[in-house]
């Protein structure tokens, strides 16, 4: 090999190496990803001069038809994969559970949607007691290469069920946040996830399930349908969202705003009943009293046929209603509370969230149940006024003796004691309050004395009266609270 043919060789391989290295650090779509980009700037000159179309980076907007179009590209999941969203951004890393990537920042898809006179709604937001997303419904569908037309609603299944899962979503619009430096930061744009368009429940999506979907519950039983594997990795996906047309005018529930809230329930005592008042919408309805909790539910299921939207319900009780009454009210209100039906909205700041009323009754057991929550104790003494217990349940600091737990009691004078006593006691396990009352309380009385620890305790819970108090721990040794 001659010294001019050796040199040649070497750059020869040198080449052949680097034009190696350059494709295994090009991404799988990057070539999609960059038709996806001139796509874009085409559509963008093209409608440079039209008003009612708006381009951004594989967005585009269109008021005129009302239309929100999404450019991606499909990511060829397979049916055995978990699906977690319909589409997201390249860079978020989830391909690999999305039927779709795209380019598009989640912040220009908030900005489109508002392009066509789209308001942001509200994500849900579990520390305020807040968990169904609110905001503009849309419809979804798909389109592949250009030409094959996919409905959104069959695009994954329940593998619980085997039937799919409607693909309708709301306009929630994620959060923002600022920085100590004062930026203002969009956090579906930010945060791990990417989270544009979930298929779980998720505080900055923008795009929200309007159904209950805990990414803990429903993870592995959401799968792609179908429908969905035939899409070949690298095919162009477009995601086309179309608000819901609002229809006949005349029907009270086809809102024009969706944070509206059209029905309050309210507790009240007249004549020395309770009775559940509800204002609603239809004229011929509004405030109409019901003396039974059935007739409630029969009421909400006449209003919720055929709804075109969801029913957020404010309850309001009056301060003399009893416990039990709050409870039975809530008790109804949860089997009927689901998506395109009555959804609950947040209680007030001092208020409780409704399934404080319905505590899982094993929680009584203090030897199998999580955690070492307060329990306090309310009596109807003999003249009438309430007296209070405080109990914790906590694990014996004397690991030699034969008991593993022993149980804290304090008798708090008033509801101040009783608030100065947990925060000054407070610990890492006990962020729960139970309490116990007597089958007379009143919700008046109740709130007296859960206001004040609800800033530092939201999680409380009201057991029935009737059951029993507790369940002790074994052979219970009792000492002071420190």
């Amino acid at each position: 090999m001659t010294r001019s043919f050796a040199i040649v060789y070497a750059l020869a391989i040198s080449t052949f190496a680097s034009l190696a290295i350059a494709q295994d650090a090009k991404g799988p779509y990057d070539d999609a990803i960059a038709k996806i980009q001139q796509r874009s700037e085409a559509l963008d000159r093209e409608n440079a001069n039209v008003a009612y179309v708006k381009v951004w980076p594989g967005v585009i907007a269109d008021r005129r038809a009302q239309t929100v179009t999404i450019m991606g590209v499909a990511t060829g999941i397979k049916r055995t994969d978990p699906l977690e969203f319909y589409m997201t951004p390249v860079e978020s890393g989830k391909d690999y559970e999305a039927l779709a990537v795209t380019p598009a920042k989640p912040s220009h898809i908030a900005a489109a949607l508002m392009f066509i006179n789209l308001k942001p709604g509200l994500p849900i937001d579990p520390e305020k007691n807040r968990f169904w997303a609110r905001g503009s419904r849309l419809i979804t569908h798909f389109t592949i290469a250009g030409k094959t037309k996919v409905d959104g609603n069959s695009v994954m299944v329940d593998t619980n069920t085997g039937k799919t899962i409607a693909g309708d979503l709301l306009f929630a619009g994620s959060y923002t946040f600022v920085d100590d430096k004062g930026v203002k930061h969009f956090a579906a744009d930010e945060a791990d996830a990417r989270p544009l368009a979930p298929t779980y429940e998720d505080r900055a999506a923008v795009l929200a399930v309007p159904r209950r979907a805990m990414q803990s519950i429903v993870y592995g039983f959401q799968k792609p349908s179908d429908q969905t594997i035939r899409w070949t990795r690298g095919d162009s996906v477009d995601m086309v969202l179309s608000p819901i047309a609002r229809g006949d005018p005349g029907n009270p529930f086809v809102l024009s705003d969706p944070m509206a809230t059209p029905f309050t329930i309210a507790l009240r005592v007249i004549r020395g009943d309770t009775h559940y008042i509800v204002t609603g919408p239809l004229s011929r309805d509004r405030g109409t009293e019901y003396p039974r909790v059935s007739l409630i539910v029969e009421f909400i299921s006449i209003s919720t046929h055929n709804l075109k939207t969801d029913i957020f319900t404010d309850v309001t009780i009056d301060d003399d209603v009893p416990v039990t009454k709050v409870r039975n009210l809530y008790a109804v209100l949860s089997t009927i509370e689901q998506d395109r039906g009555v959804k609950l909205n947040p209680p007030p700041a001092d208020g409780l969230y409704y399934r404080a009323f319905l505590p899982d009754e094993a929680w009584r057991d203090r030897n199998t149940r999580l955690g070492e929550p307060w329990e306090l104790f309310l009596k109807r003494e003999v003249d009438a006024k309430l007296s209070a217990r405080l109990e914790r349940s906590v694990d014996n600091p004397d690991r030699g003796a034969a008991e593993t737990k022993i149980v804290e009691k304090e008798n708090p004078a008033d509801p101040a004691a009783f608030a100065k006593h947990v925060n000054d006691h407070a610990s890492r396990w006990s962020r729960t309050i139970f309490i116990y009352p007597p089958p007379d309380l009143t919700y008046g009385e109740l709130m007296t004395w859960v206001r004040p620890v609800l800033a530092t305790y939201p999680r409380v819970f009201v057991f029935p009266a009737e059951g029993p108090a507790t369940q002790p721990t074994t052979q219970p040794a009792t000492q002071p609270a420190n």
